[in-house]
């Protein structure tokens, strides 16, 4: 498929759970009327060449368990709505643009446990504590961005329980980094 996502695909009463628009050449952007499949479980829209913001009303789709936009050109800060998705199991956005900080509110995303893919993207300082609560969560990718400071405790603390990858911009001579004790695998900080 090539263009943008067929305005046809957002409709009110949307009956749609599964979305897997994957490797494809889709381009433009996640269009706001994102809100109106309130029954979407799954979302998979990776390696394609979407662009722009991710829109605050993908918060609304309190139904979504799957989220993957890896290998696009998305940009701007990740909404801070995203963190009242509490049924994702998975979110995977690496690869992308994606600036900003990452959001404490994704500390309320309690039913994580497949992981969170936040790796190369353009995230900047520090690494939130309240992803520490995220005790189901298996996999945490973080390297290839602008983070720094020290790895919060209650994230290390997670590698003692079900917490088996865990990554980070740790090692090399390149400044930001993340002072981390606890990674799994220490990336150098790429320019």
């Amino acid at each position: 498929l090539m263009g943008g996502i067929p305005s046809s695909l957002y409709w009110e009463g949307s009956v749609l759970s599964n979305v897997d628009l994957s490797n494809n050449l889709l381009s433009g952007t996640l269009s706001k009327e994102i809100r109106t499949l309130r029954n979407l479980a799954l979302l998979l829209l990776d390696n394609n060449v979407m662009s722009g913001s991710l829109p605050k009303e993908i918060g609304d789709l309190s139904q979504m368990t799957f989220l993957s936009l890896s290998n696009n050109f998305f940009s701007g800060p990740i909404p801070t709505e995203m963190g009242q998705l509490s049924r994702l199991r998975v979110i995977t956005i690496s690869r992308n643009d994606i600036n900003g900080t990452i959001p404490s509110e994704f500390g309320a995303l309690i039913s994580i446990d497949i992981g969170l893919s936040l790796h190369s993207n353009r995230f900047e300082g520090a690494i939130p504590s309240e992803l520490g609560v995220l005790k189901r969560m298996d996999t945490l990718l973080m390297h290839n961005n602008f983070l720094s400071g020290t790895m919060p405790v209650e994230i290390c603390n997670l590698r003692l329980g079900l917490l088996r990858v865990l990554t980070a911009d740790c090692a090399g001579p390149g400044l930001p980094k993340v002072n981390c004790s606890c990674c799994t695998a220490c990336f150098p900080l790429s320019s």
